[in-house]
């Protein structure tokens, strides 16, 4: 392997392994869910919430902001942790934890 062959693959690795959520990834959230987690905040409509070890996420994480779908996420200190379309927000008020949500949402 070549020196540009392994710095591709580095890159391609980093890619892979980073937060940003160039294209969301929804993430199902049921009350029918045998994960009281999933159910619960799922309940209410206009909830905001995260979950944690959601199946459908890479990594793990699921968003539910206010009335929209969930959608896989990734924690965040500052709006350059998300990507370009995302925006950095503190999901439950007072949880001093930010996640990346789509800005469509936040708008």
């Amino acid at each position: 392997m070549t020196y540009l062959d392994n710095v591709k693959l580095v890159v391609v690795a980093l890619a892979l392994t980073t937060g940003c959520l160039t294209e969301p990834h929804s993430c199902a959230l049921g009350t029918d869910s045998p994960d009281p987690a999933i159910a619960q905040c799922a309940a209410d409509d206009h909830a905001t919430c995260v979950v944690r070890s959601h199946p459908e996420c890479r990594g793990d994480v699921c968003v539910k902001w206010r009335a929209n779908p969930g959608v896989c996420s990734v924690a965040c200190v500052d709006q350059a942790g998300c990507g370009e379309h995302e925006s950095c927000v503190e999901v439950v008020l007072g949880s001093q934890e930010s996640h990346c949500v789509p800005s469509a949402y936040v708008d």
